[in-house]
């Protein structure tokens, strides 16, 4: 008989199961070389699906007995490499029996898990249980299930690969585990058990993103991408550099941005790394860096490059800057994926069920990614097999993190171990661009830094110092918090002095409060409010709006969120900032005169008082502010000194060391009333010593937590899920959606629909549908849908327009 692994509803189309095993093997090899592990990722893709040759599941696809998903088809792969293990091996040494059995846990959890919305299982969770063991004893405990597997492998034998092929591909996969292994060991051997998790996650990648673009290839029609990109990183290198010459000389500042820029591509020669990029704000960081991510991938055969901002901000300039300079167009995304989020959501977890709208989400296989630290962070350790098929495309990559900073406070030690995973075995170079550099390699969980690129870092802040502050937040020497209505008329006098002014403030709330009380003021100019209840496209458009008059010097305020802070190239003549984190206040100033039009502008700090900006769900926000006004209360201390490397460097000192002491960056949470650290999870250190206490003669010799980590990680404190608004083409986009009419095209279609998405939270989304601002596109094929707004929602001037309680929270 014919073993079937997909069908397509509506169609007699047929993927045999023998095809689909030995497609997603020579996927995984290609995935699994760029940390030199092609054998391994290949054997564990080879095995996934290996239960699919079970008279049940045969029966079910074939004859249509049971529904999808209820015969268990991961187990399967898992216990044959269990066995496997058991009786073919020879190991004499107690190394090779350990890396035996690290080799084996990594590869059977990464196919059991396939199917798994968390991830891989548990090694020991914070129970001190192993779910990894419980399911792989499911079929050792058994005697049917057992029977069966020996049945399931001969048909294995007979179709896809013999028994001594497959011994000969499992020896080889070992001596490239071994290698690796040791290469973990001699480099550092502290973090050993830290990288084992992130090789874990790599190879559970590696196999999800092999299954589902075969799987993608047969049911949506698509090719398979093919990762050479060489030739258009040299194509974009030598147009960014004919751009770079074609620059104005004859202006200082061009002269300052170009010579770091020089800087940058000349330590691209170096050897691959984690660099600081310490460019001033207003510098020309976003080319600099990206002419060093150009370059290096060109010496050293890259196969991507990332471009990772901040939560708080918007990566649509970004992307756009980079559309043009490479395709000559901002709209054309030929090899430059712009990425938000994921545009369909995940309701319910069926282990052992493929989804097509699962599949066409992005697996981030384009030349340039430009996404946010949320996504970045979400690919290494969230739940949702969607963002862990992501992660082994981070690997062989040049990765750049613009302003590092922002990283969650929570999120440091993970994030940490992860950095220092991908430049230590993940072949990556990457680059830390801030104008403010925190002190990430003096926390407890350090990042090991190689170098600095930029040179007279306190002269380069100097010369690009276009701006005087004053401090507004204190009489005398007490604390002055003002109302939104005393911003606002204080705005109203100062506006004779200057009319294109910037207001940065921390909420949503306190924006849209200010924005209302300028409308209805006296002033005789043009209010835009800026926050991320529009979506990216509508922000691209009202910013285009506020250049435009900016240009022709036409009277402007604008009031935002910091979105606008980080990757936005704009210039007003004066700035006032609602008081927040240093690091914050430095790129504010970066909007202010930012090519030096004038003598110099004017950065007002300002104190909102608590009923104009709550703050009180933004403890990150309370703690920076905190610092910065202990700061500026002191005797003498100069507001104009705040760009000063030394004042910066003094600020991250105070916020680390807190961090450290209070121990908030192993992002603490609690499981079913145990206290815990998902940082801890990584490594199990703990759960090793517990678990084996319990459990002495457990052959069990990985500890991780994937799983727990999944469970409780939200880069963010409240969950966000993406709704699709109706805002130029995202109409277009829903009413295809719901036109049931695009199945070869869903792809396409949730790329394209990134800039028309917007974030709210998931534990509003229920209130929204009830009061019909939201609704879902079900998909009948899916166990996932799509929510959109409808049209009466979604306006010009505000974006999504619903009071939705909470909303003083930042929606990212």
């Amino acid at each position: 008989m014919d073993f079937i692994s997909h069908t397509v509803e509506g169609s007699t189309d047929v993927q045999l199961l023998r095809e689909h095993l030995i497609n997603a093997k020579n996927l995984a090899e290609d995935y699994g070389a760029d940390i030199d592990i092609p054998k391994v990722t290949g054997l564990a893709a080879l095995l996934h699906d290996l239960g699919k040759y079970r008279v049940a599941f045969q029966e079910y696809i074939q004859n249509g007995v049971g529904h999808h998903g209820s015969v268990d088809h991961s187990s399967f792969g898992a216990y044959f490499i269990h066995q496997f293990i058991n009786e073919h091996s020879q190991a004499e040494s107690e190394k090779d029996r350990l890396y035996l059995t690290w080799l084996g846990e990594t590869i059977e959890n990464a196919i059991m898990s396939h199917h798994n919305s968390l991830g891989l299982k548990d090694f020991v969770d914070a129970h001190v249980n192993s779910p990894f063991l419980k399911r792989l004893n499911k079929v050792e405990e058994d005697p049917e299930l057992k029977d069966e597997l020996q049945r399931v492998i001969q048909r294995f034998f007979q179709e896809v690969m013999g028994e001594k092929e497959i011994s000969d591909y499992f020896d080889q996969a070992y001596k490239e585990f071994s290698l690796l292994i040791d290469k973990c060991f001699s480099q550092n051997k502290k973090t050993l058990l830290s990288n084992l998790f992130f090789i874990e996650t790599y190879v559970y990648s590696c196999v999800l993103d092999a299954d589902r673009t075969d799987t993608a290839t047969f049911s949506l029609d698509q090719q398979v991408k093919r990762y050479d990109y060489s030739a258009v990183f040299e194509d974009y290198y030598q147009k960014l550099n004919r751009q770079l010459a074609g620059m104005n000389s004859e202006k200082e500042i061009n002269q300052l941005r170009s010579a770091m820029s020089d800087e940058c591509d000349d330590f691209a020669e170096k050897r691959d790394g984690i660099y600081q990029l310490s460019i001033p704000t207003g510098g020309g960081k976003t080319l600099a860096g990206m002419r060093y991510g150009l370059k290096r991938s060109i010496l050293s055969h890259k196969k991507h490059i990332f471009g990772v901002l901040p939560f708080i901000t918007i990566i649509e300039q970004n992307a756009r800057v980079y559309r043009k300079t490479f395709n000559g167009d901002p709209l054309d995304n030929q090899n430059i994926l712009e990425f938000h989020s994921n545009v369909a959501q995940e309701l319910r977890s069926n282990k052992e069920k493929d989804d097509l709208l699962d599949l066409a989400e992005d697996s981030w296989d384009s030349p340039i990614t430009v996404t946010t630290m949320v996504q970045f962070l979400n690919c290494i350790f969230a739940s949702g097999t969607t963002n862990r098929r992501r992660f082994h495309n981070l690997c062989n990559s040049v990765i750049i993190l613009d302003e590092v900073q922002k990283v969650p406070v929570k999120c440091l030690s993970l994030f940490n171990k992860a950095i220092n995973f991908l430049k230590e075995v993940g072949h990556c170079s990457i680059l830390l661009c801030t104008a403010t550099q925190p002190a990430l390699g003096d926390l407890k969980a350090s990042l090991k830094i190689d170098g600095e690129i930029i040179q007279d870092l306190s002269q380069r802040q100097e010369d690009f110092k276009r701006v005087k502050f004053t401090d507004l937040t204190r009489q005398g020497i007490q604390e002055h918090p003002i109302s939104s209505q005393e911003l606002a008329e204080l705005i109203t006098y100062k506006f004779n002095d200057s009319q294109r002014i910037l207001v940065i403030l921390n909420t949503i709330g306190a924006v849209n409060q200010l924005a209302e009380n300028l409308d209805s003021g006296q002033l005789n100019c043009k209010v835009y409010a800026l926050t991320t209840r529009m979506c990216a496209a509508h922000r691209q458009k009202l910013i285009k709006k506020i250049k435009d008059r900016l240009a022709q010097k036409l009277p402007t305020i604008c009031v935002s969120t910091p979105l606008i802070e980080a990757g936005v190239d704009i210039s007003f003549e004066t700035v006032y900032r609602s008081v927040c984190g240093l690091d914050s206040i430095v790129q504010a100033a970066g909007r202010c005169n930012r090519n030096g039009e004038r003598d110099h502008g004017d950065v007002y700090l300002v104190l909102l008082n608590k009923d104009s900006e709550k703050l009180d769900k933004l403890r990150e926000i309370k703690w920076e502010q905190k610092i910065v006004l202990n700061m500026l209360a002191q005797k003498d201390f100069d507001p104009d000194s705040l760009l000063q490397t030394k004042v910066i460097n003094n600020y991250f000192d105070h916020f680390y060391q807190e961090i450290d002491q209070s121990e908030l960056s192993g992002y603490p949470t609690s499981d079913e009333g145990r206290d815990i650290h998902l940082a801890d999870y990584i490594e199990g250190k703990q759960a090793s010593r517990d678990y084996l206490q319990q459990n002495s003669g457990s052959e069990l010799k990985a500890f991780s937590g994937s799983e727990t980590i999944a469970k409780h990680f939200e880069v963010i404190d409240q969950e966000t899920v993406s709704v699709l608004v109706p805002y130029g083409k995202g109409s277009d986009f829903i009413a295809l959606l719901n036109s049931q009419n695009y199945q070869d095209s869903l792809s396409e279609i949730f790329k394209e629909a990134q800039p028309y998405l917007v974030n709210v939270f998931k534990n509003m989304l229920r209130g929204l549908i009830e009061k019909e601002v939201v609704y879902p596109i079900e998909f009948p094929f899916s166990d996932r849908e799509v929510y959109a707004v409808r049209d009466s929602y979604y306006q010009e001037e505000s974006g999504l327009n619903y009071q939705i309680k909470n909303s003083e929270s930042m929606i990212f």
